[in-house]
């Protein structure tokens, strides 16, 4: 009889062991990630090249997220809600193709945002949800260049980056088809503390409306831009301290 229930008590931790590996095992992949304090003890935290497809639990400490080269194809609503510390995150070279409404919600900190290189995003409220970026008050720099290759949506800027109020920099695709005042659309006249401006893919025709919603600009960089055509005087109104492509104004 003895010997039975020590049989018994054995399966039963045995059993137990088993159940708590498997409720923790789902953890085990959010521990590969690398944290750090730099010299000014700001938590650091590298999560790139780990194969995720989601977005993991993070420390609420984090300063400063490196997610790029995943396998992440949406973020969900409330991803990052708890990382109100966060200021700089990097989503580069995953597999987005959707961002939900509220995936930001919470980033009230975050002064820099790199999602580029997702090559299924597109310019539209199809990838990039109306009103997406509002929880974003502090952004200073935005990347959302090299991403896919198709024309942007018209009201692209209007419904999408105008909330971006303290935007200072910004790096983007431009592509046109016919109307090229569509590419930088009137919801960039909303972002009016936005200074530099960075083409990343660029095929698209020039004129004088091209930067018309843009005023207030002092850097514009069109180093990788292949010219369909170039009108004479586009840019000569331009208080620019610097262009990055040799064109003539």
């Amino acid at each position: 009889m003895h010997t039975d229930m020590t049989a018994a008590s054995i399966y039963r931790i045995a059993l137990s062991t088993i159940i708590v590996l498997v409720s923790v095992c789902p953890l085990i992949a959010e521990t590969q990630c690398i944290y750090w304090k730099d010299n000014l003890l700001q938590m650091h935290c590298n999560c790139s090249f780990r194969g995720f497809r989601y977005i993991p639990v993070i420390n609420i400490q984090v300063k400063f997220l490196d997610l790029s080269n995943n396998e992440i194809q949406i973020i969900q609503n409330s991803s990052f809600e708890t990382l109100r510390n966060l200021e700089e995150l990097d989503i580069s070279w995953n597999k987005l193709n959707y961002l939900d409404k509220d995936a930001f919600i919470g980033l009230i900190a975050l002064r820099k945002l790199v999602v580029g290189n997702n090559y299924e995003l597109t310019y539209s409220i199809r990838s990039f949800a109306t009103s997406l970026f509002k929880p974003l008050i502090s952004l200073e720099c935005l990347d959302i260049a090299q991403n896919s290759r198709s024309a942007m949506d018209v009201n692209f800027s209007k419904n999408v980056l105008s909330d971006l109020v303290a935007l200072n920099s910004i790096s983007i695709d431009l592509i046109g088809e016919h109307d090229t005042a569509s590419v930088i659309g009137e919801g960039f006249l909303l972002l009016t503390k936005l200074r530099t401006f960075k083409a990343g893919y660029c095929e698209i025709s020039f004129d004088n409306k091209t930067f018309i919603n843009v005023p207030y600009l002092e850097v514009i960089e069109l180093e990788d831009c292949s010219f369909e055509m170039y009108s004479l005087g586009t840019l000569r109104k331009k208080n620019c301290a610097f262009l990055g492509s040799e064109v003539l104004v």
